[in-house]
């Protein structure tokens, strides 16, 4: 009886290694894009929360900074019709550079008041709150984790609150002339204490210099900070950015150090 000779292909070896070369690269090479997409989708939104909370706490300083002004008290009923009293900023030098990696304490990098004057004629209570910017270091680093720290402004209308004790002579400034009871929600500044804080942030630089728009004995004084913000997991090696504001500090208000 004749054979019939089959006609089902059978593979090589090699054919079969072949077959499982390319099975291995394509499925290697699909959940290699799909960890890149993971990763730069973590990524993106890591970015876009972490800008957004910077721009808004940037924002708030900035509003708050460029309110600064001298306590000024006004009577005309008195001999000295008009009082002020120096209220300076009290800052780290120029050039400061706080790195969240190494700072171990609580470091004071601002103090500024913010005021608005007391006018007896018209009955207007002033106001006197001095505000502190404090950098804040965070946990220490753990496997995969970067060490990060905090940036925190706080203002009260409270002149003896602790923050502010014991750290410059002077600060916060009374004027003793005027009532200064007014509150700052009178100002359209809410609360009387004001304190928020801004996370994730790997390194702050502090500059200041005058600003471009003034010259002579009005000369205006620009501080800037520049807060840089790694991605906290430290796989992220090149993922960070920057954020930037420029305050403008009315003329008449001193810079000095001391912090």
């Amino acid at each position: 009886m004749a054979t019939i000779p089959s006609t089902r292909k059978t593979f090589t070896l090699v054919e079969t290694l072949i077959a499982m070369g390319v099975f291995t690269l394509f499925f290697g090479g699909l959940f290699a894009f799909y960890r890149m997409g993971s990763s730069m989708y973590s990524s993106g939104t890591w970015r876009f929360t972490q800008q957004k909370a910077a721009q808004h706490f940037l924002l708030q300083f900035k509003e708050r900074l460029e309110q600064t002004a001298n306590l000024t008290a006004v009577n005309p009923g008195l001999a000295t019709q008009v009082s002020i009293v120096p209220t300076p900023l009290y800052t780290v030098p120029v050039g400061t550079v706080v790195d969240f990696s190494t700072l171990t304490n609580p470091k004071n990098l601002l103090f500024f008041t913010v005021t608005k004057p007391a006018l007896a004629d018209s009955g207007r209570k002033g106001l006197n709150m001095p505000h502190a910017l404090i950098a804040i270091p965070g946990p220490p680093a753990t496997a995969g984790r970067r060490r990060t720290g905090e940036l925190r402004l706080f203002g009260t209308n409270d002149i003896n609150s602790t923050v502010f004790t014991s750290t410059i002579a002077g600060f916060p400034a009374n004027n003793t002339v005027g009532d200064w009871s007014g509150t700052p929600q009178q100002f359209g500044l809410g609360n009387p204490t004001f304190d928020i804080s801004l996370t994730g942030i790997g390194r702050i630089e502090i500059d200041f210099g005058n600003a471009s728009t003034t010259t002579g004995p009005d000369v205006a004084k620009v501080y800037s900070l520049n807060l840089v913000f790694p991605h906290p997991e430290s796989r992220y090696a090149n993922a960070s950015f920057t954020q930037t504001v420029q305050a403008k500090i009315p003329f008449g208000v001193d810079i000095q150090g001391g912090l």
